[in-house]
């Protein structure tokens, strides 16, 4: 394995395995951190496409992006006003993301010239992601702090796996080089 893609899943899986043990420890601030970070986030976006739109030229840009300005704001302050709904809301985000990259990370453990240890740690990473999936999709009405404590959870074990992979690919590049993609 190249040094920085070693060095950089390092890096990934310990900030994983540390912001899962904040989360497990801080539900309610994590995820009262991640809406903040979204507000933020569409405030930004809305003053881009505002700027933007001053300064592009004809009508039908500019009223295209003062749409994706107002758009973004009105999420923005939706975001600020209704907290609850949008780490619901995320949390739907966040289980189609974890259907999509276990089901991924499991297709990856198909791969020729993986040994049986690898494969059945992709699967393993694989399992847990369509897992925390499924508990957010089947339960979206899930409570702030279970919550927390589930995303806590999940970002703890796959910082584990993903260190794990790490060490076990020792010197081989193929072993790891999908796993800086899910």
């Amino acid at each position: 394995m190249p040094r920085n893609l070693r060095r950089v899943l390092i890096v990934r899986g310990v900030l994983a395995v540390v912001l899962g043990v904040l989360a497990i420890g801080w539900p309610s601030i994590t995820l009262g951190v991640v809406v903040l970070l979204f507000v933020v986030s569409a405030f930004v976006a809305a003053g881009s496409d505002l700027v933007t739109a001053v300064q592009v030229e004809g009508i039908g840009p500019t009223l295209g992006h003062l749409a994706l300005a107002a758009l973004s704001a009105l999420a923005g302050l939706a975001a600020l006003l209704w907290p609850g709904a949008t780490a619901v809301l995320l949390s739907w985000v966040v289980a189609f993301w974890a259907l999509a990259a276990g089901i991924g990370e499991i297709v990856l453990a198909t791969r020729h010239g993986l040994t049986p240890g690898r494969r059945a740690i992709w699967v393993a990473g694989g399992l847990v992601s369509v897992a925390l999936g499924l508990a957010l999709a089947l339960l979206p009405s899930i409570d702030p702090l279970s919550l927390g404590v589930t995303f806590g959870l999940f970002s703890t074990v796959y910082g584990i796996t993903v260190l794990t992979r790490v060490v076990r690919a020792g010197g081989s590049h193929s072993a790891v080089a999908a796993g800086s993609t899910s």
